[in-house]
């Protein structure tokens, strides 16, 4: 699998959490804040597939008319 880099700021707060995360779970911090994103994105894209099928079944002519 291809990797990109990605640079991220996060408040200090968020940071101690992932650190703790990461010592609790012996991963290092970034391998946990790319599963973070990745749950995030899988996420949310799944959810914005949802609202485009819903709106597009909401306006498809045939549903409207039956």
């Amino acid at each position: 699998m291809r990797q990109a880099v990605l640079t991220a700021r996060v408040d200090a707060e968020t940071s101690e959490k992932l650190d703790e995360i990461a010592a609790l779970t012996g991963r290092s911090r970034s391998w946990v804040a790319a599963a973070a994103v990745k749950a995030y994105v899988d996420s949310e894209a799944a959810l914005l597939r949802e609202v485009q099928e819903a709106l597009l079944r909401q306006f498809d002519p045939a549903t409207v008319l039956s």
